[in-house]
């Protein structure tokens, strides 16, 4: 559901909207996983390199990715020693005073740094690659927090790479147009100065540490080509929607230790005539505190999304929308513009009532 500003008061809406989705509509995953075929456990299917012609793994990935809407995969040792090193690290700064915190961030990018949204019950710290450095981003009493962030970056962007890399070959575009989708200092350099791609670390709790019965994350889609979600410390509170079954899922109680939740958004969309649907996910429900560590992995600015680089024979008949060749950061401002962010209010106004 997307709120727009002729709604009236977003931020009250926003702010208001809570427990839309009742506790009774969320099925518990893990404890009805036989019913799925969309987990996938064992971390070297991974390596199996990615070619042209699909492997029978691969194809099995796709299938059960378009059917539900969403993977189940679990991480390898190398990315959870590092997003645990990652987390350890953010919990520690979410511990630091209010006054700390809020001098981490970057006035000249928005979206840099730390956050706090109390209406929605969360705080949050953005990392975005950058082609220049912005130390005060970064608190002085936690040295190491700059370099582990840009580690847990790369590893966690890369596991979504990989998830892209395999869809866009599933759809049949070839090798130097996924390679055009990859952000680098060029592409950034043509933008603002920093990625699209980012990895934000949340904390949803109140400061009592009372239980929240409340929507922390209205549902929504994202406007990624892939989200990766490892599973949250603390309090679960993630439910994704699964195409197949019609119902929302709960994935995170009774989940396994060292899983994440893989999902297209817009973007994967966009760029493959809607050969993947854009996960619906929300976050609400949480029993104290929740710590969680999402990256979405975005398109290169100047990347473009052009129907004529598919195989028709795959994703069918053009769409309307998919029509006209589009620059990425063209696709994602436009959609943007269309959305309410519980993150990031547009305007002054609601940032300030936030």
């Amino acid at each position: 559901v997307t709120l727009l500003p002729e709604q009236g008061n977003i931020c009250r809406l926003l702010k208001d909207y809570s427990g839309y989705i009742p506790e009774n509509m969320f099925r518990p995953f893990w404890n009805s996983v036989n019913e799925f075929d969309n987990v996938f456990d064992d971390p070297s299917i991974f390596s199996i390199p990615i070619e042209a012609t699909l492997s029978a793994e691969h194809s099995r990935i796709i299938n059960a990715w378009r059917k539900h809407g969403f993977l189940m995969v679990r991480l390898d040792d190398t990315t959870l020693n590092v997003l645990n090193r990652f987390l350890d690290t953010a919990e520690r700064f979410f511990e630091l005073p209010a006054n700390v915190k809020e001098n981490c961030f970057d006035d000249t990018q928005r979206y840099l740094g730390y956050q706090h949204r109390p209406n929605f019950q969360k705080e949050f710290f953005q990392v975005r690659m950058m082609t220049r450095e912005s130390f005060h981003l970064w608190p002085p009493i936690i040295p190491e927090m700059q370099s582990i962030s840009r580690e847990c970056f790369g590893t966690m962007q890369g596991v979504a790479q990989w998830f892209t890399n395999l869809a866009c070959t599933s759809v049949g575009l070839e090798h130097s147009v996924i390679k055009r989708l990859e952000e680098t200092e060029e592409s950034m350099r043509k933008s603002s100065q920093i990625s699209l791609t980012n990895l934000t670390v949340f904390r949803y709790g109140s400061a009592n540490g009372k239980v929240l019965k409340s929507v922390h994350c209205p549902h929504h889609s994202d406007i990624s080509l892939v989200t990766v979600i490892p599973t949250a410390r603390g309090g679960k509170g993630l439910h994704v929607y699964d195409w197949r079954s019609s119902s929302w899922m709960d994935v995170e109680t009774e989940a396994p230790p060292g899983f994440a939740v893989v999902f297209g958004g817009e973007s994967l969309s966009q760029l493959t005539n809607g050969y993947f649907v854009p996960a619906m996910h929300e976050v609400s429900h949480v029993y104290g505190y929740r710590v969680s560590a999402p990256l979405q992995l975005v398109a290169a600015s100047d990347a473009v999304f052009d129907y004529r680089n598919l195989d028709a024979s795959i994703v069918g008949e053009c769409r309307h929308d998919c029509a006209v060749p589009v620059q990425s950061v063209d696709f994602v401002q436009r959609i943007s513009a269309q959305r309410v962010s519980s993150n990031f209010p547009r305007h002054l106004e609601l940032a300030q009532q936030d």
